[in-house]
């Protein structure tokens, strides 16, 4: 068998070399010998997208996403400069399951959300993470966007009026 921890080591210097293709020939063998390996995925799927792979880097995280969630966050950030807004989402909702207090993982579900013109969904979000989060005024100015660009004019400006009177500074 094949010393998993050299290979993974070598496929790190190949990449820090700007030798992705060596890199990615070298991590999959750790990959293939150790499917759960998160690191190594992760690695995997940078060595992909350093060689200009970036559905490769997809693929690599895709197909374990529902056993190593660890890798969602990840997931999501290749998939939205894939312009997968839709599946980024998706992908931040699992991140969310793992960490579900994390502002970053919340405000970027909402962010591939109105990319994706999905309105109601990202409005939906944004409240619930100002009811958890109150003092983040980014989520309140987030639903607000999203409820106007929803078609809900009115309540996105009661919104708005609120929270400028509530925080007037």
């Amino acid at each position: 068998g094949i010393d998993l921890q050299m290979q993974y080591t070598l496929g790190r210097m190949y990449l820090r070399n700007n030798e992705p293709q060596k890199a990615v020939q070298v991590i999959s063998k750790v990959v293939a010998q150790s499917p759960a390996n998160e690191s190594a995925r992760r690695l995997l799927a940078a060595a992909h997208v350093s060689a200009g792979n970036l559905k490769g880097a997809i693929a690599t995280l895709s197909e374990v996403i529902d056993f190593v969630p660890e890798l969602a966050a990840d997931l999501a950030r290749y998939l939205e400069q894939d312009g997968q807004m839709r599946e980024a989402a998706a992908a931040y909702t699992v991140a969310l399951a793992e960490q579900p207090s994390n502002r970053e993982l919340k405000l970027q579900r909402i962010l591939a959300l109105m990319k994706a013109r999905e309105f109601t969904q990202a409005a939906a979000f944004a409240g619930e993470a100002r009811k958890q989060q109150p003092d983040d005024l980014n989520f309140t100015n987030f639903q607000a966007q999203a409820l106007f660009e929803a078609g809900d004019r009115n309540g996105a400006i009661a919104l708005a009026e609120a929270s400028a009177k509530a925080n007037p500074r």
